[in-house]
C-alpha cells in the first residue's frame, strides 16, 4: 500500500463524510445490499461506530426482518458492562430495532480455551457473512486484531493474550476468516485517527490494510488540513 493518499480518495471505494453522516451513509448502501437476501448474516466489530451504523441499518429494516449480526470480537475477562456485546445491544436499542436483530457473540463464561473453540462452532454454524462492518483503531488495529500480539488460533476463531489497554484478553475472527467475507467495509471516524491516516499509504502490515477493505468510509475530521484538501478537490 504505498500510495500516494490523494490518489486513494479518488477510488470509488473511498468515501469522505462528515462525522454525522456516516452511520447513515453505511445503512444506506448496507440496506441496498442486504435487500435480496432472505436471511441476511452480517459481521460488526465491538467499539462505538461500528454498532452505530447498525443501529441505522437496522432502523431502516421491515419489522417483519430479521438481520443475524455476529459480533467479530469480544473481551475476556471484563464487567459486563464493558463487554462488546452489552455496548452494541445498548447502541442498538435506543431507536427501538432491537426486535430485529439476532445476535451472536463470542462467550466468554467459560475457561478461555473452551471459548475459543465455542466460537469457532458458532462461525462453522452459520454461512459466510456478506459484509462486514470495521471500525479502525488508531493503531490500525480492526475487530481485536492488533499490529503486534500473541495470539492462539483455533480454525477461523483466534484468543488475544496481549492486546494493548485495559482489555488484554480478546475473541475475535482470524484474519483469514474476515478477508472470506465478500463485502469489508472499513470506517474511520475521529480527529485522532489523523496519524493513523498518514500511516495507512507506509504501513501494509496494519490489520486495517491486510484485510483488504473493499470500502472506505472516513471522517473528513481524521484527515489532515493536507488531506482534507486532496479529498475537496
Amino acid at each position: 500500500m504505498h500510495r500516494n493518499f490523494g490518489a486513494l480518495l479518488s477510488l470509488p471505494s473511498v468515501e469522505v463524510l462528515q462525522q454525522n453522516e456516516v452511520a447513515e451513509a453505511v445503512s444506506r448502501k448496507a440496506s441496498s445490499l442486504l435487500e435480496g437476501e432472505e436471511h441476511p448474516v452480517i459481521a460488526v466489530s465491538g467499539g462505538q461506530i461500528a454498532p452505530l451504523c447498525l443501529a441505522h441499518i437496522l432502523d431502516k429494516m421491515s419489522p417483519k426482518r430479521k438481520l443475524t449480526v455476529v459480533l467479530t470480537d469480544e473481551r475476556y475477562g471484563v464487567d459486563v458492562s464493558a463487554q462488546n456485546a452489552v455496548q452494541l445491544r445498548r447502541i442498538t436499542s435506543t431507536n427501538g430495532s432491537s426486535g430485529k436483530l439476532n445476535l451472536l457473540a463470542p462467550s466468554i463464561s467459560k475457561p478461555p480455551d473452551q471459548c475459543l473453540r465455542d466460537f469457532q462452532v458458532l462461525l462453522s454454524s452459520l454461512s459466510t457473512p456478506s459484509l462486514a462492518l470495521l471500525g479502525v483503531g488508531i493503531d490500525g488495529h480492526i475487530a481485536s486484531i492488533f499490529p503486534s500480539q500473541s495470539s492462539v488460533s483455533h480454525k477461523d476463531a483466534t484468543l488475544v493474550s496481549d492486546a494493548p489497554g485495559e482489555f488484554p484478553s480478546r475473541i475475535t475472527m482470524t484474519m483469514d476468516y474476515l478477508k472470506r467475507i465478500p463485502h469489508r467495509w472499513t470506517l474511520i471516524v475521529g480527529v485522532e485517527k489523523q496519524p493513523l491516516i498518514q500511516r495507512l499509504t507506509l504501513q501494509s502490515d496494519l490489520p486495517v490494510n491486510q484485510v483488504c477493505p473493499t470500502r472506505w468510509f472516513i471522517d473528513e475530521s481524521s484527515l489532515t488540513v493536507k488531506f482534507q484538501t486532496e479529498a475537496n478537490t
